[in-house]
């Protein structure tokens, strides 16, 4: 097994369980802030949305425009982005079933555009710098992880909510 397909299956993995820890909180709930959180399950999937074209194309492949005609990028980099806030819904907020379709969307890209790459340029650096790796190859391995680490605000938002975290590993 290849590199590329290791993280291919882990990102795959890691997408089931933000879906399935997501999917297990009402709809009602998505925007909810429980007290003590600081954040909601709206702006988790939002700032997945944005981060895995980042971490498995744009940073490690080329800079694109494709992202553009799949989902609404620019307005999900204003609501997700670095630097924002998780909110209460307002005007213009996704509702939770776009989210998981634009997630999914997106997530389908991703892998598509991960076919063919060139293994042997993983050890050198990305092509758009990154805020934690330095190498093609660190920043696939941590967009898996970056996945994971955001199903424990899932599970802590869901425990919050009190929501049983039902999860199978």
């Amino acid at each position: 097994m290849d590199v590329i397909d290791i993280v291919k299956e882990q990102i795959e993995a890691s997408h089931r369980k933000v879906v399935g820890l997501a999917k297990g909180v009402d709809f009602n709930n998505w925007y909810t802030i429980p007290e003590g959180v600081g954040t909601n399950v709206a702006w988790q999937l939002g700032h997945l949305i944005i981060s895995k074209p980042f971490q498995l194309v744009i940073a490690p492949i080329e800079r694109t425009k494709e992202i553009y005609d799949i989902i609404p990028f620019r307005d999900y980099l204003k609501l997700y982005g670095i630097g924002t806030s998780p909110k209460p819904k307002v005007e213009g907020s996704p509702e939770p079933d776009v989210l998981l379709s634009d997630f999914d969307k997106i997530h389908q890209y991703s892998l598509k555009r991960l076919n063919g790459f060139d293994q042997s340029t993983l050890e050198e650096p990305t092509v758009v710098p990154h805020p934690i790796a330095k190498t093609k190859y660190e920043c696939l391995m941590w967009s898996f992880q970056h996945e994971i680490w955001h199903c424990g605000q899932l599970s802590m938002l869901r425990r919050a909510l009190g929501i049983p975290i039902n999860i199978k590993l």
